[in-house]
């Protein structure tokens, strides 16, 4: 029984154990983001927490201290970054490098690991020796690669970049396991393959070495350390009271060389070793109730004083873990049933066309769905039929030229429609050349009377203007001409719209359409005013390294193909519009390129809502001339790729 109970306690987790649970689920407390595969971006991120944790993880509640350092860094140059520096210079000195003993989830996970029974290697020279490579990891890819870059486009986390196993394990691979995330996978490439790499040693080098990143190559260790010596929190040596018995340091797993030092965690476990109690807690007086115990006390009054001291201790104890779950409930509740996400996608800008039943000419009923091909529906009032004799002449020949076989399988259809008077009462007009017989010839044609207006106001309300309406064979207004268009206009708006696709977001499907602003004109441009040009959407930002590498591409792109109807559209991401000054396009001498320079909408309404990209850059969408995603890129292209794209997507659309 006693071997039992013996092997039972050791499953109980220690008071370090806990504290060290509850702090990762704290910074991970948007759990719905893992089974969303989304990750939080609400005005809490701005946050920082204590330990390492990426801003890409799925369940991060805040900012990792060490990504904020480097992009402020980065971008010091415009803006002293006296935030982060403050956040970072307040938690060195409350707690010191106690956060990674108690407080980074890594450093959890590390522990954990290390749990494994394998044999181990202990702390030597060599591993002393080596505990200095995180000052030059710190000092390097911390502060002179981020400075290097404050004077290029965009900023460079070095560490996160290229060796922060944090970003790989919580940001990158907790995104990639997530179905919705797949088509993140084609923008893996050698720097993924390193870092994974990288990820496996230190996940194996940790079950052999204690806290292996952690000693030797975490920077943010080496940047709490400095802290040790005077943080309000960890632990202190009484030097009166030490006989240095050197137990303490043997005891300890990490390469101190005495207690509390820059390479201490405050993990505790020496306390108990020091034979005479000279390893005490920071701030532990404050449990304590004033010593008023005088010079020699007698039995009765120690005891008074320890049942005191044991009560405060107590309260204090049950006052800090009421407040420690009330806040873990707290921030739990709130990611995941209070806060939602910023509604960004609006409704279709493709919106269905309604349906109706008319009495055609002949005495036959049809309704506008039950055409399995585009319909071309136009309107003419009582009052205009003599002057749209050419108008229903043009008509005719559409119809004609569309579908000059009359069958019965015909891609294309004209309803029009008299508005205000019956069909009777519009022919009764002598000067309409049209006779039945000519009309009953060709079933594409349909004439009927929408007398009272009903229909066109139904066609109106759709709020795409009035005219010409276009429906596509997906029954979804596809354009809407003026209603003196041309014979060609109408020609190309009818081919354009023989597509079977519904708006969507992957290759074959409608693209959505958002009214982005213009950044170096006034106004806005979409793509359904772009409706007969083949478009090239291309997202990105100022800062994103690979974006501003490939725009060169598109700006050949645009001005070779300009003469074939082809329209080039980069789109800057919304939360960074502010860098995307004339004075940077001059910088790169796009003033006078045949891009047009858009931004995206608050939140990245049209990347990330309409779109459901992910929440990576750059990405591209080549779009034919009836609307339709030809081919879809979530990483860098060449340009020889987006050549074979555009020149696909013109091939693609011809008439029937």
């Amino acid at each position: 029984m006693k071997k039992f109970l013996s092997k039972l306690k050791r499953l109980i987790p220690s008071k370090r154990r806990l504290i060290q649970l509850y702090a990762a689920l704290l910074v991970n407390a948007n759990v719905k983001g893992f089974a969303s595969g989304t990750i939080y971006q609400g005005k809490l991120k701005t946050v920082c927490t204590p330990g390492l944790n990426c801003y890409s993880c799925p369940g991060a509640s805040g900012a990792c201290p060490l990504g904020s350092l480097q992009n402020a860094l980065s971008s010091s140059g415009k803006t002293v970054p006296y935030y982060i520096f403050g956040i970072i210079l307040l938690y060195g000195i409350i707690f010191g490098r106690f956060i990674c003993g108690f407080l980074c989830p890594f450093g959890l996970i590390q522990d954990l690991l290390h749990k494994i029974p394998t044999p181990k290697i202990k702390k030597n020279r060599f591993t002393k020796a080596l505990s200095y490579l995180k000052y030059v990891i710190l000092v390097f890819f911390v502060f002179i690669i981020p400075l290097l870059y404050m004077f290029r486009d965009f900023p460079l986390p070095g560490f996160c970049k290229y060796i922060c196993p944090a970003g790989t394990l919580g940001g990158a691979i907790s995104l990639l396991i997530h179905p919705a995330n797949s088509g993140m996978f084609a923008r893996l490439g050698p720097l993924f393959t390193w870092k994974f790499a990288l990820l496996v040693s230190f996940i194996v080098g940790c079950v052999f070495i204690y806290r292996m990143f952690c000693r030797f190559f975490c920077p943010l260790g080496a940047l709490y350390g400095l802290f040790n010596r005077f943080a309000i929190l960890g632990i202190k040596l009484d030097k009166p009271s030490c006989t240095e018995c050197g137990k303490c340091i043997k005891k300890c797993k990490m390469d101190i060389s005495r207690v509390g030092d820059c390479e201490c965690i405050n993990c505790g476990e020496c306390v108990s070793e020091c034979p005479t109690g000279a390893i005490q807690w920071r701030g532990g007086k404050i449990l304590l109730p004033k010593n008023d115990l005088p010079e020699n006390p007698s039995d009765e009054e120690k005891a008074l004083y320890e049942k005191k001291r044991k009560r405060k201790s107590l309260t204090v104890k049950i006052i800090a873990g009421v407040l420690a779950l009330s806040l873990l409930g707290g921030a739990l509740v709130y990611y995941n049933f209070i806060y939602e996400p910023p509604v960004t996608d609006e409704a279709p800008t493709l919106k269905t066309v309604p349906d109706a039943t008319f009495t055609a000419l002949g005495g036959k009923q049809f309704t506008v769905h039950g055409f399995h091909g585009v319909n071309v529906i136009t309107f003419i009032d009582k009052e205009d039929i003599p002057s749209s004799i050419d108008r229903l002449s043009e008509l005719t020949s559409l119809v004609k030229s569309v579908n000059p076989s009359a069958s019965e399988d015909a891609w294309c259809r004209v309803i029009l429609l008299f508005t205000g008077c019956t069909v009777e009462e519009a022919f009764a007009n002598r000067d309409v050349p049209m006779t039945l017989a000519q009309v009953l010839q060709n079933p594409s044609l349909v004439i009927a009377s929408d007398k009272d207006g009903s229909y066109h106001k139904k066609l109106t309300d759709l709020g795409n203007g009035d005219g010409i309406f276009i429906a596509s064979k997906s029954k979804l207004l596809s354009s809407v001409l003026d209603a003196n268009a041309s014979y060609e206009d109408i020609k190309n708006s009818a081919a354009n719209a023989n597509t079977d696709a519904r708006e969507g977001t992957n290759e074959g499907d409608l693209c959505p359409s958002y009214a982005l602003e213009r950044l170096l004109s006034e106004g806005t441009v979409s793509i359904s005013e772009l409706k007969g040009k083949t478009v090239v959407l291309n997202f990105w930002y100022t800062e994103c390294g690979p974006c501003v590498e490939e725009l060169p591409h598109f700006d050949e792109v645009a001005s070779e193909y300009k003469n074939k109807d082809v329209v080039v559209i980069a789109v800057h991401q919304y939360a960074t519009k502010s860098l995307a000054t004339r004075e940077y396009f001059e910088s790169k001498g796009w003033l006078d390129s045949d891009i047009i320079f858009a931004a995206d909408g608050a939140d990245e309404a049209y990347y990330q809502g309409k779109l459901k990209f992910g929440t990576a850059w750059p990405s591209t969408l080549v779009i034919d001339s009836r609307g339709v995603i030809y081919k879809k890129f979530e990483q860098k292209i060449s340009k020889q790729e987006l050549t074979s794209a555009i020149d696909g997507a013109i091939a693609s659309v011809s008439l029937p």
